[in-house]
């Protein structure tokens, strides 16, 4: 997370807010969401965009749907999958 914080150090974003950002993004990482074509989306409208993520607007911090989808239906969670549909 020290890199996370380096990168926003100074920046105009929030340091708490930048953080927050940043371990949500990882976390997605860690799930393996936006595998396609990579492991970010192209557009500033999602958690996963691949560029600064001060640039994605608050309203829009959110996974892509199809991220939602996949950590919905190919991981394990404590509810029943019917639950998740």
């Amino acid at each position: 997370m020290e890199t996370i914080r380096d990168g926003f150090d100074g920046a105009t974003t929030d340091f708490k807010e930048g953080l927050a950002r940043g371990t949500v993004h990882e976390i997605g990482h860690q799930f393996n969401v936006a595998r396609v074509p990579r492991e970010h989306r192209p557009a500033a409208d999602n958690v996963m965009f691949g560029k600064s993520l001060k640039d994605v607007p608050a309203n829009q911090f959110l996974f892509h749907p199809d991220d939602v989808s996949f950590l919905r239906f190919d991981h394990r969670s404590p509810g029943s999958r019917a639950a998740a549909v």
